[in-house]
């Protein structure tokens, strides 16, 4: 995941906070886990192009 898409759903996670969509252990947890899932996804695409 590129630093652009982190920024973007970090700013849409804290709109919906302060429209109190979602708690700020909500929002936490939810970037957490998209880091989490970016960070496999990249792990595994650059195994996959090892020689």
């Amino acid at each position: 995941m590129s630093n652009v898409s982190s920024t973007t759903y970090a700013r849409i996670g804290a709109i919906l906070h302060e429209f109190g969509m979602v708690s700020e252990e909500q929002l936490h947890h939810a970037l957490a886990e998209a880091a989490h899932y970016a960070t496999n996804r990249w792990k595994s695409m650059t195994r996959l192009r090892a020689p």
